[in-house]
């Protein structure tokens, strides 16, 4: 199994527009086309590691992956929907980062459930 971090009303914590996805129990939740895929961490330590001390309204999601996992060695480092674009078309504006600890990402996941902390 894999974490999603989401916001208090299970949408994406950071992204914004049309990179912003809904995540609720039981539904299937895919990336867009030409993106990196979602953004999802390796097991739970990093998952809270990533809420604290970032945002304690966060919610924390068991997922199953479908299709293949991968490790993400670069990320936007702005969520706006401006900065999404400019990293997905390697626009010189685009700023990056590294990764939060223990982040991969996926194409498609299955949210499974609540994990409560």
């Amino acid at each position: 199994m894999l974490y999603k971090v989401v916001n208090y009303y299970y949408n994406s914590v950071m992204t914004e527009g049309k990179y912003r996805k809904h995540y609720v129990p039981g539904s299937i939740v895919s990336a867009n086309k030409n993106t990196i895929g979602l953004m999802l961490f390796k097991d739970l330590e990093s998952a809270i590691g990533y809420i604290y001390p970032n945002n304690d309204l966060s919610r924390i999601l068991e997922v199953e992956p479908m299709g293949t996992i991968t490790k993400v060695i670069c990320i936007s480092l702005g969520a706006s929907e401006y900065a999404l674009d400019c990293y997905y078309k390697e626009d010189q504006d685009a700023i990056t980062s590294t990764p939060p600890f223990g982040t991969v990402c996926c194409r498609a996941i299955k949210v499974i459930r609540e994990i409560e902390l």
